[in-house]
């Protein structure tokens, strides 16, 4: 009976007490036993024992006396009462305890600080990140705003201070500011048959010219020198990396009406007319636009304006000399001054802008004139007979004036809106209109057209050959007739010269017509 007692003691002892399982460890006692064996050992050390540990009806039953005097404990049985009593002093158990918890606790203070170390290096290295992150972000709006240019506002806004108002005793015209030691880039046909030029800053500033310092007038190019040093300038683009369909944005000064913003797209990037590479643009081109810069979306100039296309049912036909035909000429200089550019002075400079009240007379003249006979008689060159070449001269007094007859047609006023719209569209401009026979139906199609003034020959910028005559319906005569047309700068032309426009017909003949610009309106 005392025997079963002491195994149903050591049961509970299972559960009061903790046998350490980390040897080694200072102040620990470890207590290893084997079930069925008689070897238990002490810290390592091999005792005897009297019973060995067991597993009955599922528990495990080990030598409570073994394990409690080994704990430390005194251990006692009282036969009387049949009760085990175990003693364990409680300081050395608590010692025990606190040297534990103490070691404890010096490990977690040690770990707590390798902890907030860590926590510390890893605080300075995200403050590094963010700062990092921040820099690059910066970096990388920069870089957006320097590949997107912006929107056309932006572009004006960062550019509109370079562009320059051109005016000569000739004509007017746009430029700006390519380098930041003063050049400007215009067209040729701007400064052309000049005696002075003055070029208008935006900031209010005017400088007068008597020259040049560059120039191509094949290329329709002219480079001007204000006195200007570390100025602020356009930024030139690349015109090689341009592509159809680029959005652009132009500035001018379009009939005197200063940075005058459009927008459009590049139409084609490389146009060959008369045998020139030509960047063709759908942002409109007017009076006074000539020579303003073309921006592509970054802001960057990839052109200069130059010319388009004008007449019935002709919209978006613009074309602009690409940037890096210009670069060349700001490299270095050839100067000239605008007398030796004249030539031989046999022109009179006298520029073809209307007055207000040459635009009322045209205005009138139309309106009074419905008949298109009477109407058409000022402009007339060449005979009177059907059956000779003949033909008219479209001058900006002639394109308000048949608009003027237009509107009178159908009862109507024209505005003055409408009036400048035509000034805008045709007033840079010359147009000769030739009726030219023959005897079959394609020979007007290889015809040409030339100005002789003085001893300059003026080629036109573009010719329109009707490739299919009309019938004359004649009983005797020529049984075809065609209306061809052809195209000048009036920049070229000076309003009150005499020129002689020299008719060809591709097959070795030639007509000439006397012509004195003063008598035409």
């Amino acid at each position: 009976m005392k025997k079963l007692f002491l195994l149903f003691l050591s049961v509970m002892l299972i559960a009061m007490f903790c046998i350490p399982q980390v040897a080694g460890e200072a102040n620990k006692i470890l207590i290893n036993m084997q079930i069925g064996s008689k070897t238990a050992y002490v810290n390592g050390s091999p005792i005897s024992l009297d019973v060995p540990p067991q597993i009955t009806n599922g528990r495990t039953l080990v030598p409570i006396r073994f394990v409690s005097e080994n704990l430390g404990a005194d251990v006692g049985w009282d036969g009387t009462t049949k009760t085990v009593t175990i003693t364990m002093d409680s300081i050395p158990y608590l010692n025990n305890k606190i040297s534990s918890l103490e070691i404890e606790k010096s490990s977690l203070t040690t770990r707590n600080g390798a902890l907030q170390e860590k926590a510390t290096t890893l605080e300075i290295e995200k403050a590094n990140l963010v700062t990092q992150n921040s820099v690059l972000q910066q970096r990388i709006d920069e870089l957006e705003e320097e590949t997107s240019g912006g929107t056309p506002s932006q572009i004006a806004a960062q550019n509109s201070q370079n562009v320059v108002y051109i005016e000569t005793n000739v004509s007017l015209g746009s430029g700006f500011l390519a380098t930041t030691d003063g050049k400007v880039v215009t067209n040729y046909h701007v400064i052309k048959d000049a005696s002075t030029a003055t070029v208008k800053l935006s900031d209010g500033r005017v400088f007068t010219l008597n020259g040049v310092v560059n120039y191509d007038e094949t290329r329709d190019i002219a480079v001007l020198q204000l006195p200007l040093y570390n100025t602020q300038s356009v930024t030139l683009g690349d015109s090689n990396q341009i592509s159809d369909g680029d959005e652009i944005v132009v500035i001018g000064n379009p009939l005197g009406l200063q940075n005058s913003v459009t927008t459009g797209v590049v139409s084609a990037t490389n146009r060959i007319i008369e045998n020139e590479n030509w960047i063709q643009i759908s942002a409109p081109i007017s009076p006074g636009s000539s020579g303003g810069p073309v921006f592509n979306a970054n802001g960057e100039v990839i052109g200069v304006t130059t010319w388009g296309f004008v007449g019935e049912g002709v919209q978006g036909l613009n074309f602009a000399i690409p940037i890096n035909d210009v670069k060349t000429l700001l490299s270095y200089n050839k100067p000239a001054t605008f007398s030796e550019l004249l030539g031989s002075g046999t022109s009179t400079s006298t520029n073809w802008i209307l007055t207000q009240d040459e635009v009322q007379s045209a205005i009138n003249w139309g309106k009074a004139n419905k008949d298109y006979s009477n109407f058409i008689k000022p402009f007339e060159f060449g005979s009177d007979s059907i059956l000779k070449t003949s033909g008219h001269i479209a001058t900006p007094y002639y394109w308000v004036a048949i608009k003027s007859r237009e509107k009178a047609l159908i009862y109507q006023d024209i505005t003055s809106e409408e009036a400048q719209y035509q000034l805008q569209l045709f007033g840079d401009k010359a147009l000769f209109f030739v009726t030219v026979l023959g005897d079959s139906i394609d020979f007007a199609k290889d015809y040409h057209a030339t100005v002789k003034l003085g001893n300059k020959t003026i080629q036109p910028y573009q010719d329109n050959n009707q490739s299919k005559a009309s019938e004359t319906l004649l009983s005797q005569g020529p049984l075809y007739f065609a209306v061809n047309y052809y195209w000048f700068f009036n920049a070229d032309i000076p309003r009150d010269a005499v020129i002689t426009l020299i008719i060809a017909d591709g097959h070795g003949g030639e007509e000439q017509f006397v012509i004195d610009l003063s008598e035409i309106p």
